[in-house]
């Protein structure tokens, strides 16, 4: 009997079941096979394949596509009564709010640890070149530079910077996987061949437990165990199973590519030596029989599933020789615009079926490596020779990995947006239709031009705008708009090419359309007469090419009437009407209506009477392999025609016409091939310079951290580097070389490996953050090479002009600061003291020591204040850090027996080295908070986090920490007893400095824009507490002040005003200005004031004291005034 089962999706199945109760499924033969379950291809580059669903009409099915939050299902539906078949695309949502918002704490979780990863590479960069400055002497006020070292760490450097740019890349994916369902993941992690349903699920079970499981498991121990850390813990805890999860993720990728690399190579040998064999085979028989033709076809379809015995070590060769003639061979690049009806979007990257715009025919483009190739000198072909390079006659093509994915998407009238066409790259690889259906619109191609215009001209206008704006002084502001045009000159040449096609194509449809009116109301006016009657004939537009590919032409087909057999009179005999229209060059620009019309006006009257019923009713044929059209026809600039007249009418009307698009082509052309002598010629040189030489340098300056890490980046780098796979794929132009036994398992691998290459191994991705990383790493190369011979003394030689008969009163309308004036000020430098005490002498530590002395008397006019110097220089003297670059002064006050340390901030090149060596941890863990939704959360583990980080530090470089050296000297001051007390100072990296020394040695420390320690403060030596922070250290922030802003503040802290203006983007990080505004708002009290004040930073004039004879513009002299006396 027959049973029907409806299950609860609504999809019928019938089962024949059998005296034994076995089911067994049938499908009525009568019903018509459907195309999406049937006749339907997955391409391999979908990430899953797709899937069949069957409805419970037997007459309808479905094809499941999943697109990240998306599901886009092919619904057919076949209606046998009329024979109507119907496709409906549809879109669904697959994900709800909820899963949506798991999605989103997974991807910050991610994001989080990959902003870690970046700021670790940087740190690691950094330690680098600090490595390199300690070791080259800079840290000392004299020292000279190690040439050597210095090219090992660059050398360093790039491998270093490659490797993270590799690793960066794979985070990225990582991150992007977690948000879009992690399908890549599933491809890889714990995969296996076999039961692979299995493993998926087993794959979903792991990724739960590491990122969800695992860490509330452990979040809910640390609550029940009462723990006030517990989300410390648990966040940490959090990262580390995130970060093992990315080690698995980036070893499966790994090991699965290099094991493609392997394979891929061996089956391309293989297939190499089966052909070369045949070949021999055939030219020893004379012949090529179909037999030798035929076994040769199933051994080339059936090797990809047989172990090629080839030995490791020789497909290991085998890779890295493809890897250097595919680095070192010249190569000649073309780059052109063409214009096309293509049979597909794979069709688009054959020349031969598309016609050039000869207005965007560039030279073809040879870089400096392909020129030294082609020297005499180097070539195989010159006598005397060195025989390193082989030139090819003709040129060899090669292709990317776009071109072997078939990379080329649509933008069609419905797909068009501004966006999309203006933030195109350079190499864009779109297909914009231009005729026929999904044509763009006339208002779409304008725009098209006027965004592209309008959009290059805003970019330039806005850096213009932003330089006038900084004030760049006038032949800087030319000079840079001179090499900006010349950055952009290349996108300013094609979009004039664009500009000048667009104009050219709107012309010509416009023509097209005005003609085709004009032959629609002749169509109408001859349908009113008898039309004579004729065989009516199919014509069948052959699959030609306009370069001078092989013509299959035009086929005339009689399909009623008498076919005349006597064609002596016809003009050209025996070679029908498509050997007619190819042999006159003349109708080149001509459509094919009109060539008819002109060719065959002296033909016999049989031949005119089909012509004429040619123009009243035509066939096409429905087969695609006969819509193409007009390729006879030589396509010039503004003279290349869609289909027209009674053709095109026809095409339209039985919705078969073909569309024209236009595209960019990018042919990369191999014009010599590096021989195998050069190629371990060069991998030796690679081998000495990017591995042996750089990591002898590590181990020289004793970095042992830092030289495990690039041993183990160099060995990985180099093993990817050299077993390719997007190198194998791409010289070999395919990727049907994948193992695979059955389609569906080559599908997968093919899938795979397109995931693979695409997201990994050449992710667009990579090139940016190399960029990223190779600024960086420029930054911090350049900033040491300036401090190279620098004096790190001070240099400052600025004299403040002071008044003592004026003063500034309490501003009357302002609220004061509350910390104006704090208990320890008035006790330390006497009554109606201001915080403007601590700023000056913080920027008192810039000058000169022989300025100094004149300075504390001005200021501290009555008071008993000195500079010793000579404690400083003996304490330097007696612990050996004489040539330390730390800078710090000891100013003392004899009547309250008050020693403050004054700490000199950022002066030179290795000052600002220092800055990021104590800080750059902590500023990297900011800016990732800010970026991150929620950020906040994650603040408890940001100074483990840094702590981490700065385990690569070396001993060198810590060791020359400047707190090292000025946190002892302070403890030895506090100890000494001589002083009742002991305070410490500094303005910018001297403010950082104070706050460290201060919590360190217990002694209260005053900072004028200072970076904070909440972050850093544990990655220290000793370690800072929080508690010390908030108890001893001060820190006066101006407002638009960055530095300051540098890590957490502690809880003591005041902010000031800042009236620079806001182009000035460090005017409010003076000292000099912080020190007029607190004399302004908090008044100047018992200290005179400054004639800078009013002059430089725009502060009101200070008033007259009573009995003052003279004014401010005669007591503070001009600045030109001051300029001729000096």
């Amino acid at each position: 009997m027959t049973v029907e089962r409806i299950n609860m999706a609504g999809m019928m199945m019938s089962e024949r079941t059998t005296g034994d109760d076995t089911a067994v499924h049938t499908l009525s033969s009568d019903v018509e096979p459907l195309q999406v379950a049937k006749n339907f291809v997955d391409h391999f580059t979908l990430p899953v394949p797709s899937s069949t669903v069957r409805f419970r009409s037997r007459n309808a099915a479905a094809r499941v596509f999943e697109n990240k939050s998306n599901q886009f299902i092919l619904e057919e539906n076949y209606d046998p009564v009329h024979g109507k078949r119907t496709i409906t695309v549809k879109r669904m949502v697959a994900t709800t709010r909820s899963l949506q918002l798991l999605r989103a704490v997974y991807t910050s979780v991610g994001i989080l640890w990959a902003g870690i990863l970046l700021a670790f590479c940087l740190q690691v960069l950094l330690f680098l070149v600090l490595d390199m400055t300690v070791q080259s002497g800079q840290t000392s006020i004299t020292g000279k530079i190690n040439i050597g070292v210095l090219l090992g760490v660059l050398l360093a450097i790039i491998v270093l910077i490659d490797g993270f740019a590799a690793t960066m890349t794979m985070a990225t994916t990582y991150c992007s996987e977690l948000w879009s369902g992690h399908y890549f993941m599933k491809e890889f992690v714990f995969f296996k061949k076999s039961d692979s349903t299995y493993n998926f699920v087993m794959a979903e079970w792991i990724f739960f437990a590491f990122f969800l499981g695992t860490p509330l498991t452990v979040l809910c121990i640390t609550l029940m165990a009462r723990m006030d850390d517990w989300w410390t813990v648990t966040s940490l805890f959090w990262f580390s199973s995130v970060t093992v999860f990315f080690a698995i993720f980036a070893y499966k990728l790994i090991s699965y590519e290099i094991q493609a690399a392997l394979s891929f190579v061996r089956n391309r040998e293989a297939q190499l030596n089966r052909e070369s064999i045949a070949s021999h085979r055939d030219n020893a028989n004379g012949n090529n029989s179909d037999d030798n033709d035929n076994d040769n076809d199933n051994n080339s379809s059936t090797y990809v599933t047989q172990n090629t015995k080839m030995p490791l070590l020789e497909v290991m060769k085998r890779c890295l020789l493809l890897r250097q003639v595919h680095a070192y061979s010249g190569r000649r690049m073309n780059t052109y615009l063409a214009r096309s009806f293509f049979r597909s979007s794979e069709d688009s990257d054959d020349v031969r079926r598309a016609a050039i715009v000869e207005s965007t025919r560039d030279s073809s483009h040879v870089n400096w490596w392909a020129q030294i190739t082609t020297m005499p000198l180097l070539r195989t072909d010159v006598p005397g020779g060195l025989y390193l390079f082989e030139p090819l006659d003709p040129p060899i093509r090669l292709y990317k990995i776009d071109d072997v994915q078939d990379n080329r998407p649509f933008i069609t009238k419905s797909t068009w947006g501004l966006e999309r066409i203006f933030c195109r790259p350079t190499n864009s690889r779109y297909i914009a239709i231009i005729e026929g259906p999904g044509a763009l619109t006339r208002t779409q191609i304008k725009s098209n031009m006027m965004c592209s215009v309008v959009g290059t001209f805003l970019i330039l206008m806005l850096c213009i705008s932003a330089l006038i704006w900084l004030e760049v002084q006038i032949g800087v502001l030319v000079a840079l708009i001179v090499i900006m045009l010349f950055g952009a000159w290349r996108s300013l040449k094609r979009l004039r090419q664009f500009a000048g096609i667009g104009k050219d194509f709107i012309a010509l449809r416009t023509n097209v359309k005005k003609k085709q009116k004009e032959e629609e109301n002749e169509a109408a006016a001859a349908a009113t007469r008898e039309p004579e009657t004729a065989p009516a004939f199919e014509i069948a537009l052959g699959d030609t090419v306009s370069d001078g590919g092989e013509d299959e032409g035009m086929e005339c087909t009689p399909t009623s009437g008498k076919q005349d057999n006597n064609n002596d009179d016809d003009a050209e005999q025996g070679q029908g009407i498509d050997a007619v229209l190819s042999n006159d060059t003349a109708n080149s620009k001509k459509t094919i209506d009109e060539i008819l019309i002109e060719k065959t006006s002296d033909m016999s009257p049989k031949m005119e009477q089909l012509r004429q019923q040619q123009q009243q009713s035509v066939r096409f044929a429905d087969d695609e392999e006969h819509i193409i059209a007009n390729h006879t026809i030589e396509i010039t600039e503004g003279a290349y025609r869609a289909p027209s007249g009674e053709s095109r009418r026809q095409w339209e009307k039985a919705r078969t016409a073909p569309s024209e698009g236009i595209f960019l082509v990018s042919e990369y052309m191999r014009i010599t091939k590096v021989t195998e002598r050069m190629c371990w010629i060069l991998y030796v040189i690679e081998c000495v310079m990017y591995f042996a030489y750089p990591l002898g340098t590590l181990i020289y300056l004793q970095n042992w951290a830092i030289a495990v890490l690039y041993l183990f980046v160099a060995i990985v780098s180099s093993a990817r580097h050299y077993l390719n796979v997007a190198v194998a794929i791409e010289e070999t132009g395919t990727m049907d070389l994948v193992n695979g036994v059955t389609e569906e398992e080559r599908w997968a691998n093919k899938s795979r490996l397109s995931d693979l290459v695409g997201k990994i191994t050449q992710d667009k991705s990579k090139r940016l953050w190399a960029r990223i990383l190779w600024a960086f790493g420029l930054i911090f190369v350049g900033i040491f090479l300036t401090s190279v011979g620098r004096d790190s003394e001070a240099t400052n030689d600025l004299q403040h002009t002071y008044l003592k008969d004026f003063y500034y009163p309490p501003a009357p309308t302002d609220m004061r600061y509350a910390t104006c004036s704090i208990p320890e000020i008035n006790e330390v430098f006497g009554k109606n003291s201001t915080i403007g005490d601590y700023i000056f002498l913080a920027g008192l530590a810039y000058n000169k020591p022989a300025l100094v002395e004149d300075e504390l008397i001005s200021w501290f006019d009555g008071m008993t204040v000195r500079f010793e110097e000579e404690i400083v220089e003996e304490y330097r003297k007696r612990t050996g850090n004489g040539d330390s670059a730390a800078n710090f002064k000891l100013i003392t006050v004899e009547e309250s027996k008050l020693a403050i340390v004054s700490i000199r901030g950022t002066q030179n090149s290795f000052d600002l080295l220092a800055d990021s060596q104590l800080w750059s941890a902590a500023m990297l863990m900011q800016v990732l908070r800010a970026l991150l939704p929620f950020g906040e959360i994650w603040t408890p583990i940001l100074d483990d986090l840094a702590i981490m980080m700065n385990l690569l530090e070396s001993s060198a470089v810590a060791d020359v920490s400047f707190y090292r050296v000025i946190t002892p000297f302070i403890k030895e001051l506090k100890e000494s007893g001589n002083y009742d007390h002991v305070q410490v100072t500094g303005h910018s990296l001297g403010g950082g400095l104070s706050i460290i020394t201060g919590s360190q040695a217990k002694v209260p420390a005053v900072a004028v824009s200072g970076p904070n320690a909440l972050i850093s403060g544990r990655s220290f030596v000793p370690p800072i507490k929080r508690e010390d922070l908030n108890r001893y250290t001060f820190n006066i922030i101006p407002d638009r002040d960055l530095v300051p802003r540098f890590d957490d503040v502690a809880d003591n802290y005041q902010n000031i005003r800042c009236n620079a203006p806001l182009n000035d983007f460090i005017g409010c990080h003076d000292f000099t200005r912080a020190l007029c505004e607190i004399a302004t708002t908090c008044g100047s009290a018992n200290r005179p004031v400054l004639c800078t004040c009013h002059q430089d930073y725009g502060h009101p004039k200070p008033l007259a004291m009573p009995g003052t004879t003279v004014t401010f513009e005669e007591a503070c002299p001009a600045k030109d005034e001051l300029n001729g006396a000096k």
